[in-house]
C-alpha cells in the first residue's frame, strides 16, 4: 500500500534525514494498532509528528484502559462489599426480631411473676403458716385414722 499523497510532505524526508532516528517497534510497547498504523504509512523516523502523534494516542489509549480496568475492579468490589453490607443489615434484622420476641416473652414471664408475688402478698400470715403445716396436719390426720383402723380391728377380733 502506498501512503497517500495527502500526508505526505515535499521535502520532509530531506530536512528530517539529519534527524532520523528509527521507530523501534519491538521495545517501544506499542499496541498492535499502532505499528500497523506505522506500517501502513511507512514511518521509519519517530521524529515524524505522525509516528510522534501515533504513539501518543497510543499510550492514552493505553493508559484509558489501565484506569478503565481499575475502575471495573472497583466497580466489582464495591458489588462484593455491597453484597457483605445486605447480608449484615438482614442478619441484623433477623437478630432484632429474635430480642424482640425474647423480650415479649420476658415481658409475659415478669406479668405472670408479678401476679404471683401479688397473690401472695395478698395472703395473710395465717394462710401463709396453714399452707406450710398442711403437710404435717394431713400426716398427723393419716397416722390417727391409721390408728383408729387398728384399733378397730383389734377390738372387733376380740370381741
Amino acid at each position: 500500500m502506498q501512503r497517500p499523497d495527502v500526508i505526505k510532505k515535499p521535502g520532509a524526508n530531506e530536512r528530517n534525514d539529519a534527524q532520523r532516528i528509527a521507530v523501534d517497534r519491538a521495545g517501544s510497547g506499542l499496541s498492535e494498532i499502532a505499528q500497523s498504523l506505522l506500517d501502513l504509512y511507512r514511518i521509519e523516523n519517530a521524529n515524524d509528528p505522525l509516528a510522534v502523534l501515533i504513539t501518543i494516542l497510543d499510550k492514552m489509549q493505553a493508559e484509558q484502559y489501565r484506569i478503565l480496568s481499575r475502575i471495573e475492579a472497583a466497580n466489582v468490589l464495591a458489588d462484593v462489599e455491597f453484597g457483605r453490607i445486605d447480608l449484615a443489615v438482614t442478619r441484623v434484622s433477623e437478630m432484632q426480631q429474635a430480642a424482640q420476641a425474647v423480650l415479649a416473652e420476658l415481658s409475659k414471664l415478669q406479668k405472670d411473676f408479678r401476679l404471683t408475688t401479688d397473690k401472695i402478698r395478698e395472703r395473710r400470715n395465717v394462710d401463709i403458716l396453714l399452707n406450710h403445716l398442711q403437710p404435717l396436719i394431713y400426716g398427723l390426720f393419716g397416722s390417727l385414722i391409721t390408728l383408729l383402723v387398728i384399733i378397730f380391728f383389734l377390738r372387733s377380733k376380740i370381741l
